[in-house]
């Protein structure tokens, strides 16, 4: 972040203007600049993540042995799969996963994901679940806060013993 540099909220979400026809809602009128004078043109991001990535916590490699050094990592939480948000499953490969940011370029990429992209609990295949944070510990490995599986009708209620801390590390 630069100081002093309007980075577009309200009136834009990604670079992008809200009055693009992309941001109509299927019911309700086009949103409009709530902001008469923008005080500069509001940069584009570094990175651009999919819709319901739900990012979260994230960390940056600086062990040459494990990774690209200075690359960000970043949990992605992803939707709930919840009727209760509109869909009945998460988007495939959109959140529960781990992403990289190549810090050179800005370029996402998968890191880490659950062989059919999906969370383990629509699965039963085992694996990520709701990633909540990367944090690289003095080992130089990586580990991940998987909070488990949240209960559908009650979103932020999360089932005992289905989290989870992973240990990701270089095979060497």
């Amino acid at each position: 972040m630069v100081s002093g540099i309007w980075y577009g909220w309200p009136d834009y979400s990604g670079g992008e203007p809200i009055t693009l026809p992309r941001f109509k809602p299927d019911r309700g009128p086009q949103p409009e600049f709530l902001i008469t004078q923008h005080p500069n043109v509001a940069p584009r991001p570094f990175a651009i993540f999919p819709p319901n990535s739900a990012i979260m916590g994230f960390d940056f490699n600086y062990n040459r042995t494990f990774g690209p050094y200075g690359d960000a990592y970043i949990a992605e939480f992803g939707g709930s799969g919840t009727r209760r948000v509109g869909y009945t499953t998460p988007n495939i490969g959109t959140g529960q996963r781990i992403a990289r940011i190549d810090m050179l370029t800005g370029g996402v990429t998968t890191f880490a994901i659950n062989k059919s992209g999906y969370p383990a609990s629509l699965t039963s295949e085992g694996g990520f679940e709701r990633p909540a944070d990367v944090v690289f510990g003095p080992d130089g490995a990586m580990y991940v806060l998987d909070l488990g599986w949240s209960d559908p009708d009650s979103p932020g209620v999360f089932v005992p013993n289905t989290g989870v801390i992973w240990r990701i590390s270089r095979n060497q």
